[in-house]
């Protein structure tokens, strides 16, 4: 591992910091990513379909995060697919960018070498080899684990998107990366008011709490005033 980092501390012209390749992580990877497709994709035959998830597959929703360095937040995508399996946060350098990437978010757990489904689960800070092919000089590297959950994963498509190519099958977002789609009229919505609660909703306009955490992803403790919520 020090061997390849010392290696990916050289550029053309000079010799960059560790510094400034964290800070730089996924420079360039946008061009990087269009100009190499995406191939040998770990197999996800007889992965663990979600229970009763958040989203279905062929659902609308829309990404409030980007990852891998390209620009998601904001898009409007169709789930793939949804499963269930521990899922990881990972550093690791990459051979093609010449970065050490830092947070890579998400790997599962069949994507690391020698795991499988039903392996017991890594913990923080433990290293592993990339099986996982997300980008062009993933799959091989050694990386050190920074988070583990136990939770629904989805593959999305992503159309065109502010200048950037669509993405098909497009690995991988947890729940609370994505939010629905819905056509919101002014009868099932309402401005929230200072001293609201779920619990006060869900009583007037005959709803479960389950039901508006689900449809707007606030915690129950964390309801933003004068934001538009939606109750049904």
């Amino acid at each position: 591992m020090k061997k390849l980092l010392c290696l990916g501390l050289l550029v053309l012209g000079g010799i960059t910091t560790f510094t400034e390749v964290i800070d730089n992580t996924y420079a360039d990877m946008n061009n990087i990513m269009m100009a190499t497709p995406m191939a040998n994709q770990v197999s996800l035959n007889k992965l663990e379909h979600a229970n009763d998830p958040d989203y279905k597959v062929g659902q609308k929703v829309t990404v409030l995060v980007n990852h891998m360095g390209m620009t998601m937040k904001g898009a409007t995508a169709t789930i793939a697919g949804a499963y269930h399996t521990h899922v990881y946060s990972v550093d690791f350098y990459n051979s093609v960018s010449h970065k050490y990437i830092k947070n890579h978010k998400w790997v599962i757990q069949r994507e690391l070498k020698g795991m499988k489904d039903s392996s017991t689960p890594l913990k923080a800070g433990d290293q592993v080899v990339l099986e996982a092919n997300h980008m062009p000089g993933m799959k091989g590297a050694t990386a050190k684990i920074n988070q583990v959950k136990d939770t629904n994963v989805y593959m999305v498509n992503i159309p065109a998107y502010k200048g950037q190519a669509p993405m098909s099958d497009h690995r991988w977002f947890i729940q609370e990366e994505l939010k629905p789609v819905k056509n919101i009229s002014s009868t099932n919505q309402l401005t929230v008011k200072p001293g609201m609660t779920y619990w006060e909703i869900s009583q007037k306009y005959g709803t479960s709490i389950k039901q508006l955490e689900k449809l707007n992803k606030w915690a129950p403790t964390q309801i933003p005033v004068n934001a538009d919520l939606i109750y049904r």
